[in-house]
């Protein structure tokens, strides 16, 4: 190109020789051209135009525009990927103050630069370097997620969900009832998440629904298209009336009729919340159902919901009623739970009304077989008492009578509870010299049997050791070096467990060449950090004593890869830095062979590292 650029030059000098003096011809009438004499000055710097700097989302056929540089012959265009222009690099030659982009690829940040070359082959300077961002690829179709497909009594009010598509932007939702989407119910096209709440959906009607996406790079296909029914509608109750009292032990249930029904399921219980079915009928074919034989002074809960083959409606409102009462029943206790554990000092002990009952008697103390109560009261007229100052980290026993003007029922079964363990905090961990962490904390619990040391590196946590009562600081010795550690501690007794202290986290004593003063008394080679590493990572090892030093990088396949120490060392902790820029990724191994000349020992171990690129 250089030699182009002279070619037209001299043309230019023969046209304009008036401009050129005599002496700058030979004596056979030539001309000879001298840089110096002509004292041309090197093409000014272009100024770039477009794409405008940091731009994004920029198309994939893109057009670099600079300015005209007046004495430019030619134009060198560079493209990279990176700033430095070291990766990807593509570099040009162009006439025009223009250069065509179409080899680009979606999500990519791109950088350019340009500089002008005159006709002598003089270059300018490079111009600044711009950046600009393609625009993202069209996002894949979504994978829908819940409801499930063919999934049955869904409530009318539901939660559609689909995992994110990669890029997605906006999402659009249909539902429609068939399954070619032309009677469509719903259609929301402004969805910025990968859910929507839909209500009002018809009781007991199939719903087909699919999503799609979108991203400036265009739109996805329609996922794939999934079903659910909606529950039938929830059954009215009639009779007997809800909360009524003093019911006759033969009852007939009614309640109304539900369109679309072919059947009804009854369910009875003495339980609230189910858990226990006195009786249960799915395949009730009227409105009604009479129940076996009752049971006196006794709560029942009832419910009801209509069936449409295998479609189930949901369950009507729970109404309960009261048969009639005889001498009071024994009280069940509710709250907290037996063998409840991290209750409050000050607590609310609560049992379920036992019928009949106008007062009840409630027994706490530290002993099971209620030797010797702390509190004991027979005037409660309600169905919960609060109890104050307990004891923390103590197991406490309870129990609960009725009575009436028919006399008194038996106690309740006891139940336990332990109240909360006041737990450690303050918790601090710190490296303590070579494979040692030490630890130090507040003790805020006066009834301890000892603390439960747990610790985790890159795994959960796992108990190691135990401290004694009263204890406010451990010595941990089985760390390694130059490994991040995290720790946590609780208080304990035969009784309760506290909660956790606040964790620590500590990293143990990492060299960087030598370090002074911390003097090793055995050979050791340590995990390379970080692993996997791209493109660098450090090794360090342990010399107890003057040795000859060799560590070797070797390759997968056993060949030496690098040598990186190679030599005497004093004793020490050291530091080697692996820069694995020029070599491909895969499993690299780290081999160091020492030995001492003072007294022959031997050391000699291998480690596995992984460069991932």
């Amino acid at each position: 190109m250089k030699k182009i650029g002279m070619l037209l030059m001299v043309c230019y000098i023969f046209l304009n020789s008036a401009a050129i003096s005599a002496n700058e011809y030979s004596s056979k009438g030539f001309f000879v051209l001298q840089a110096d004499t002509l004292n041309i000055a090197a093409p000014s710097t272009p100024q770039l135009y477009s794409p405008s700097n940091q731009s994004i989302d920029r198309p994939l056929k893109t057009s670099l525009s600079w300015s005209t540089i007046s004495d430019a012959a030619t134009y060198e265009v560079q493209v990279a990927t990176d700033s430095l222009f070291n990766y990807g690099v593509r570099d040009s030659v162009v006439t025009n103050i223009y250069y065509e982009l179409w080899w680009l690829q979606n999500s990519r940040k791109y950088f350019w630069r340009v500089k002008a070359i005159d006709f002598l082959g003089q270059e300018s300077s490079w111009s600044e370097i711009w950046g600009f961002t393609t625009v993202s690829a069209a996002p894949p179709k979504p994978a829908l997620m819940s409801p499930s497909d063919g999934a049955v009594n869904q409530p009318q009010s539901i939660l559609m969900k689909w995992y994110p598509s990669e890029g997605a932007k906006i999402y659009t939702l249909e539902l429609a009832a068939d399954t070619f989407f032309n009677n469509v119910t719903h259609h929301i096209d402004t969805l910025r998440t990968n859910s929507m709440q839909i209500s009002n959906l018809k009781n007991g009607m199939k719903y087909f629904w699919r999503v799609n996406a979108y991203n400036k790079g265009g739109l996805s296909d329609w996922s794939q298209v999934w079903r659910f029914s909606v529950v039938l509608a929830q059954t009215p109750l009639l009779s007997p009336a809800n909360s009524s009292n003093n019911q006759s032990l033969n009852v007939t249930l009614k309640w109304k009729p539900v369109l679309s029904a072919d059947s009804y399921q009854l369910q009875v219980s003495t339980y609230p919340a189910f858990s226990s079915i006195f009786f249960e009928d799915a395949s009730v074919k009227e409105t009604s159902r009479e129940l076996p034989p009752l049971s006196n002074s006794t709560t029942y809960y009832w419910r009801v919901r209509a069936k449409q083959g295998s479609n189930t409606g949901i369950f009507s409102d729970t109404w309960n009623f009261t048969t009639i009462k005889p001498l009071p029943n024994v009280p069940v206790l509710t709250s907290p739970a037996d063998g409840a554990t991290f209750q409050p000092l000050n607590i609310t002990l609560m049992w379920n009304t036992a019928p009949n009952a106008l007062m009840y008697r409630l027994q706490v103390s530290n002993k099971s077989d209620f030797s010797t109560v702390f509190f004991d009261d027979s005037t409660i007229t309600k169905t919960s008492q609060d109890i104050y100052s307990l004891k923390n980290g103590t197991r406490y026993y309870w129990r609960v009578s009725s009575k009436n003007s028919a006399g008194s029922s038996q106690f309740s079964n006891a139940c336990s509870f332990v109240t909360v363990m006041l737990s450690p905090d303050a918790l601090q961990a710190s490296s303590f010299g070579i494979k040692k962490v030490k630890l130090t904390w507040g003790d805020n619990s006066d009834n301890e049997a000892g603390f439960i040391i747990e610790r985790k590196t890159t795994g959960g946590f796992e108990v190691i050791d135990t401290a004694a009562i009263n204890k406010t600081s451990f010595i941990d010795s089985t760390v390694s070096m130059a490994t991040a550690y995290t720790y946590r501690i609780k208080s304990f007794n035969s009784a309760a467990v506290s909660q956790y202290s606040n964790e620590a986290a500590v990293t143990t004593i990492t060299s960087v060449e030598t370090k002074e003063g911390v003097l090793p008394l055995e050979f050791d080679l340590f995990q390379n950090y970080p692993n996997p590493f791209n493109p660098s990572t450090k090794i360090d090892y342990a010399i107890p004593f003057e040795s000859s030093v060799k560590l070797t990088i070797y390759n997968s396949l056993g060949k030496v890869i690098r040598e990186l120490v190679n030599g005497i060392q004093h004793q020490g902790l050291y530091e080697v830095r692996f820069d694995a820029t020029d070599l491909p990724s895969g499993l690299y191994f780290y081999a160091i062979d020492a030995r001492s000349p003072l007294n022959g020992q031997e050391f000699k171990s291998v480690k596995k590292m992984l460069l991932v690129k």
